[in-house]
Order: C-alpha cells, then sequence, then structure tokens
C-alpha cells in the first residue's frame, strides 16, 4: 500500500537523513472513529482502521485535549487529531530515508546537502519540506534494507524506515 508521508527533511545528531518527524501528516479516518477514542488500551475496531501504521500490541491512546490524542507506542508513536471533518493521523516517529536505488547525496557549493536522483539532478535539499510517497518498513533490519537500496543503514542510523517510492 502506497502512503504518504509529508515532512521535512533533517540531519540528525548521527549525521543520517531523516524526516524530522512530530506530526508529519499520514491519512484520514472517517469521524464515526472518535467514538473508538478512550483512554488505554485501543479498541480493536480504531486499530483496524488504523492498520495502515504498524503498532505494537501494547500502544496506548492518552487525550491530550477535547480535540487532539496521542497514541502511546514505542514502535510507531502518532497523534490523532478531529477536524470538521474527519480525523486525521499524525506520525511523530523519525524515519530514517531510504532513497530509491542509484539516487545518492552531495554538498553543494554553498555546503547544503541534496539528494540527488539517478539522472544527476537535484532533488530535494535538508531543510525542504516535502511529500514523499513509499512506505514504512515495519520491523525491517539493516540487511532487509539492503535487499532494496544501495544506501545501507548502519548502526549509527537505525530505524523506522521510511522507503520513498516517489518524491
Amino acid at each position: 500500500m502506497l502512503a504518504l508521508l509529508e515532512d521535512e527533511l533533517i540531519v540528525d545528531e548521527n549525521g543520517c537523513i531523516r524526516a524530522k518527524g512530530g506530526e508529519g501528516y499520514l491519512f484520514s479516518l472517517d469521524l464515526e472513529y472518535k467514538q473508538y477514542l478512550k483512554e488505554g488500551k485501543i479498541d480493536e475496531r480504531l486499530r483496524k482502521a488504523l492498520e495502515r501504521i504498524s503498532m505494537s500490541s501494547s500502544a496506548k491512546i492518552y487525550k491530550i485535549n477535547e480535540k487532539k490524542w496521542k497514541v502511546d507506542d514505542k514502535v510507531y508513536p502518532c497523534i490523532i487529531e478531529e477536524t470538521d471533518k474527519n480525523l486525521n493521523i499524525y506520525s511523530e516517529s523519525k524515519y530514517l530515508i531510504i532513497w530509491p536505488y542509484g539516487f545518492s547525496l552531495k554538498t553543494n557549493k554553498e555546503g547544503a546537502i541534496q539528494v540527488i536522483d539517478d539522472a544527476g539532478q537535484p532533488v530535494v535539499h535538508v531543510g525542504d519540506k516535502i511529500g514523499f510517497g513509499g512506505g514504512e518498513c515495519a520491523g525491517c533490519t539493516g540487511e532487509d534494507i539492503a535487499k532494496i537500496s544501495a544506501q545501507l543503514p548502519n548502526d549509527r542510523c537505525p530505524g523506522p524506515y521510511w522507503i520513498v517510492g516517489e518524491i
């Protein structure tokens, strides 16, 4: 399933390029699911509606205010926010971005870090806010990522991983 991650690119304290995290929009649910937003264990009907994200069985919901809830989860923390029309789901994960095969990183003359596509053209700079098509690779290891990308994560740059399908 193709998902969309809208976020800003950052370089973390270990020199790894990540999505900034802290409420990147993922998708929306119908307002009818609000009835299942109760503190504590996640209702099975809500869990099924949230199946696009890989939450652990121990994930719990906490109310932040009248229109906002936090899903507290070590695997996939997220925010659920009510709008007039739906419930928006936002990621709090700082994904390590796994670029398509052939993409690379380069520093330009001004010292900005760029992502270069397989034709040698810059497609995005660190600090840009962009939307990525693709998806989370829940539970993936560095070995799993090596099968789909030449850009290999290492111990310095652990997951969670976002596999970029399109920019």
